[in-house]
């Protein structure tokens, strides 16, 4: 009874809704980007977005989109770039994938394509044409230079009809004519142009450039434990877990709860996702309409012999914390009106006039056709007067530690509920034309629910 309990739990926080299906989508977005679809019609770039053949994106600067066709094809898109998806041909013995970079730079992984499958990419002076390969290719006014971290790439100057053959490791540059500087092996500079503005689990793919995981999390937990050494806020009673996991972009990201009963009548909730762009959160307080035991372990009797025990109203703080220096901050508030028996929503997206949901707008979440645990819902945001301010994106996910998106069959066909929730997440993406830069991205886990509930019971 207990496991289906909780299995039911699960459902209701993280039910999903289906995605929209595309050529390709994208799968990680830091900054802005804008997308000019094949219609003509220009739209702002967001996580999830299905792209199609004949779309052009335009990165802003600081900013990088990854999009994936599917699971053998990954692109990044770099700062300051202009890329194309420009032609997909398909039959039922040849598969053609065309693309096309203006300026910027893109790197990409090819992974495994099968007999008689082709993907290229073009510049205003050079194709690069692979099977199987990592690889990144940067073009500006002076020419072209490829960047190959696996595999081969064949390099094709279009001004002279000639192509070379570069191996693994090695890097070559096409000039504004069309010709070819010489070929040479990568060294650390290079690795280091090929590499900038790619996440970590994509450097992880070149045994060449192991990436030390245990390190990393070593090095972000001594950080974070002396941050929290230094607060001087924290009370001896307050309540803390933490995990370091990946989020679903594949990024580490370290994860620092901590409960308190910061008041006679409410407690409070904060969860920090730490990542090396910086850090997001949410702040989370409940307001009750009775006093609270000040001991926590007297919570547990008192839940359960206290008689019209009601929440009052709860306030929301999600926010961005960018090393860029640019941050975001929305503040969710809801009281509860005892006459229509619900609670009154409204927001503040970085300091605006307060903002109300229309009525019933709020995200409902259903378990997609694949039964993975994904929802994406728009919520439109009013001014006083009734005029539409903007739309607040909500997403959210249920992933394991790995970063990989959960389903309903896989929590089904676990024996052991318990274990299986000690390695998941849940990943909330908040996005709104209001907010400054980027989106507000926090990895939620259960693991400060199991240090409450032994504490009360």
């Amino acid at each position: 009874m207990k496991k289906q309990i909780i299995k039911m739990f699960i459902i209701m926080i993280f039910a999903v809704s289906s995605l929209a299906a595309g050529d390709a989508s994208v799968t990680f977005l830091s900054g802005s980007a804008e997308i000019k679809k094949k219609s003509g019609e220009t739209v702002p770039a967001r996580l999830r977005m299905p792209l199609d053949f004949g779309d052009e994106i335009k990165t802003a600067d600081n900013s990088t989109m990854e999009i994936s066709l599917d699971e053998s094809v990954k692109i990044r898109v770099s700062a300051a770039s202009l890329f194309r998806l420009s032609s997909q041909n398909k039959n039922a013995r040849t598969s053609e994938n065309k693309f096309s970079l203006e300026y910027g730079k893109v790197w990409s992984s090819v992974n495994r394509l099968r007999k008689n499958k082709n993907f290229e990419i073009e510049t205003p002076v050079a194709i690069a044409g692979v099977r199987g390969t990592i690889f990144a290719v940067k073009a500006d006014e002076s020419g072209t230079t490829v960047y190959v971290g696996a595999g081969q790439v064949g390099f094709l100057s279009k001004a002279l009809g000639k192509e070379v053959v570069l191996d693994k490791s090695y890097t070559v540059r096409i000039d504004s004519e069309g010709k070819f500087s010489e070929s040479r092996r990568m060294n650390e500079q290079d690795k280091k142009e090929m590499m900038s503005g790619v996440p970590v689990f994509f450097q992880k793919s070149d045994s060449d450039e192991a990436y030390n995981l245990s390190q990393k999390i070593g090095a972000e937990r001594d950080a974070l434990n002396a941050s929290r050494r230094s607060a001087q806020n924290l009370k001896e009673n307050d309540l803390g877990a933490g995990r370091t996991l990946r989020d679903l972009h594949g990024n580490i990201v370290r994860v620092e709860q901590i409960f308190r009963k910061n008041a006679a009548n409410s407690f409070q909730l904060i969860n920090l996702s730490k990542r090396d762009s910086g850090i997001d959160f949410f702040d989370i307080t409940i307001f009750m309409n009775k006093n609270l035991p000040d001991n926590l372990g007297d919570w547990g009797q008192f839940l359960i012999n206290e008689k019209n025990l009601n929440i009052t109203s709860r306030k929301v703080l999600a926010g961005a914390k960018r090393k860029s220096g640019t941050d975001d901050l929305i503040t969710w508030s809801g009281n509860y009106n005892s006459s229509s028996k619900e609670f009154e929503e409204s927001f503040i997206i970085n300091g605006s006039e307060t903002l109300t949901p229309a009525h019933k707008t709020l995200p409902v979440f259903k378990l997609g056709s694949g039964n993975e645990f994904i929802s994406e819902s728009e919520i439109p945001l009013y001014r006083p007067n009734g005029q539409l301010a903007c739309k607040l994106r909500v997403s959210m996910y249920v992933i394991n530690n790995d970063g990989n998106i959960l389903s309903q069959k896989i929590l089904a066909s676990n024996s052991d509920v318990l274990q299986l929730l000690s390695t998941a997440a849940g990943e909330i993406i908040l996005s709104s034309d209001a907010m400054m830069a980027g989106s507000i991205d926090v990895v939620i886990v259960p693991d400060i629910a199991f240090v409450v509930i032994n504490e009360i019971f």
